[in-house]
């Protein structure tokens, strides 16, 4: 249900690149006049994404729309058929190439498909649903998407060109398992994000959201015992995301996403005790609420590179 819900929302898009495509190569002629029943037939689409794309298409200039007589493909990008345009115009649509036309549809949607895949694996990665060093199965992953094992392979190679996958010989596909020093270096990263964010949620934070805020670790208190570890764990989590997120500032929050620095520092969980980090992250959170903008980067900042430090003495 999820794929064919990603696969409606690129339909448009899919289809414009094939009509596209078809005025490029020459399929469809200057002049010639596009037939919405013929063409939703021959691309297998309904007349919706077809309108869409006629509109997209006009405003690149590959497109003319006359009142009353339809959408025609304007005759200026090929000066060679000017001469012929014109009765074009007036006659009924020169009918399609039905193979060229298919296999025009069926490369732009392999395109989209891989491109959808690959954005949908990413996402498991980064939102933690893999771990590090878990060993990807690729018919699982067939079988979640819906869809076959081409664009698997496709995108588990393209991530593994960006690191965040490791091909082994022999052995298949792995969740890249970060080292301590690479660990350390995103700590860096880390700090320098969560610091700023930090800063600007205690010039920007609304008093509700300060509120939010303070129940996060309401229900902590030292000693820790053990059982309630994995729901301290989920709390630092939530703790750090809400600092991007009522940061205010979409472009930090667009990194913090597209990163995927989060999951990647949680692979080997809470590197220091509950015992060192609540009281932490409890001044951090009065510094919010004192509107102190300086300390409140300054704690966190201070409180993220010491788990760094920690990470270069292991």
């Amino acid at each position: 249900m999820e794929m064919d819900h990603i696969k409606a929302e690129v339909l448009g898009q899919k289809v414009h690149k094939a009509l596209k495509a078809m005025i490029m190569s020459g399929e469809l002629r200057p002049g010639q006049k596009l037939v919405q029943d013929d063409l939703a037939e021959r691309l297998g689409v309904s007349r919706t994404p077809l309108l869409a794309a006629f509109l997209k298409l006009e405003q690149e200039n590959l497109v003319v729309t006359i009142p009353r007589r339809g959408a025609f493909v304007n005759q200026s990008n090929d000066e060679d058929h000017a001469s012929d345009a014109g009765s074009n115009l007036s006659s009924p649509a020169i009918p399609l190439p039905r193979k060229k036309t298919k296999m025009t549809m069926k490369k732009v949607e392999n395109q989209a498909l891989f491109e959808l895949v690959y954005e949908r694996i990413k996402k498991m990665i980064n939102g933690g649903e893999m771990q590090g060093g878990e060993k990807i199965n690729k018919k699982t992953l067939s079988e979640l998407l819906g869809v076959s094992q081409t664009p698997i392979n496709e995108a588990l190679s393209k991530l593994a060109g960006e690191k965040i996958l490791e091909q082994r010989s022999r052995e298949g596909f792995f969740i890249h398992q970060y080292t301590n020093p690479e660990l350390s270096r995103l700590f860096e990263l880390r700090a320098s994000i969560e610091g700023m964010a930090a800063r600007l949620c205690a010039e920007n934070m609304r008093d509700e959201e300060v509120l939010s805020m303070s129940g996060i670790f309401e229900q902590f208190s030292l000693p820790l015992p053990e059982r309630y570890h994995p729901d301290y764990l989920k709390a630092d989590k939530l703790f750090h995301e809400s600092l991007v997120q009522y940061s205010g500032n979409p472009f930090l929050v667009e990194i913090f996403i597209t990163s995927g620095y989060q999951p990647k520092i949680y692979q080997k969980g809470l590197l220091r005790s509950a015992e060192e980090t609540l009281p932490e992250h409890l001044m951090i959170m009065n510094a919010l609420k004192n509107r102190d903008a300086h300390l409140a980067q300054e704690l966190t900042i201070v409180h993220l590179l010491r788990t760094r430090d920690l990470l270069r003495t292991m």
